[in-house]
């Protein structure tokens, strides 16, 4: 009995290589949960925080780095100068020439659940409680407060409110 393949078993077996290959290789694309992005041209995010921003060069770089984030929803990309903005929410778009809004498709953009309670103390801080929930969501747990911060001073309740799109001072 010999090993040796002839032409055509070679060839069948070469193909039945390069198939599972193929099929591994779009088995880890799922796995790592990269999304697809609409893109909208002459198009840009605007008002809110950013996750991040940073210089990709390519605009394939810039959605890449928001689609396999799960904390982006959207990106904003320049063309100018190659830089990328990453959107933690969704805002309003402003347009002209030169800029690139990416969007997460809706069925990669999976809410983060998590529960704050809270304890004895009253919590009156806004900001605080939008906070609060924030790291409940990332981190998909409960979070139990048992003290807060009263009303009154709130520096940061203005960038909160801010960057959810509720209202802008």
């Amino acid at each position: 009995m010999s090993s040796v393949l002839t032409e055509t078993e070679g060839i069948v077996a070469m193909r039945s290589i390069f198939v599972t290959i193929l099929i591994l290789g779009l088995a880890a694309v799922n796995v790592n949960g990269i999304c697809r992005m609409t893109r909208r041209a002459n198009a840009f995010y605007v008002k809110g925080r950013d996750i991040d921003n940073f210089i990709t060069g390519s605009e394939g770089r810039c959605s890449d780095a928001c689609a396999t984030n799960r904390l982006c929803v959207a990106a904003t990309y320049r063309t100018s100068d190659g830089r990328c903005w990453r959107h933690s929410t969704l805002r309003r778009t402003g347009s002209g020439s030169g800029w690139v809004a990416l969007k997460k498709d809706a069925s990669c953009v999976k809410p983060l659940s998590g529960t704050v309670k809270y304890g004895y103390q009253k919590v009156d801080s806004v900001a605080l409680k939008m906070k609060l929930q924030e790291i409940a969501n990332f981190f998909k747990t409960t979070v139990t407060v048992t003290s807060g911060r009263r009303s009154g001073f709130d520096p940061y309740v203005r960038d909160i409110i801010c960057a959810t799109g509720i209202a802008c001072i």
